[in-house]
């Protein structure tokens, strides 16, 4: 089977988390699929300033962690529910005003947002 990712974007308190484990466990149990993966928020192991005080170390560790778990988990989930993605480190990237590094990374997430087979915003 071909790895399957699904991303759920959106800021604190919008029910991503309990949406992305509902997803997974009709996944396993209506489905019938028993290897679905949950990728929780990366952004918790940030060693830099998150949130009103990021900056641009904070933004660019966030996206490169968000990459890697998500081929890390993907190699052994064939299907990978994740809660947040890069589209969500770009959205708090512009957010901060950190433009330069917005528009550095904008060609990638373009790139890696066509890994996800579907977006929940």
């Amino acid at each position: 089977m071909e790895n399957v990712k699904i991303g759920f974007v959106g800021t604190h308190g919008t029910g991503k988390t309990t949406s992305v484990y509902e997803m997974a466990t009709a996944l396993k149990k209506v489905a019938g699929l028993p290897n679905v993966g949950i990728l929780v928020e990366t952004a918790r192991g940030c060693p830099y300033p998150i949130n009103r005080e990021t900056g641009v170390l904070s933004q660019e560790w966030l996206t490169i962690n968000q990459t890697l778990s998500e081929h890390n988990m993907a190699r052994s989930s064939p299907i990978l529910v994740c809660d947040r993605t890069v589209l969500d480190a770009m959205a708090y990237t512009l957010y901060a005003g950190l433009d330069e590094l917005y528009h550095a990374l904008l060609p990638y997430a373009r790139h890696h947002a066509k890994s996800y087979r579907m977006l929940f915003l």
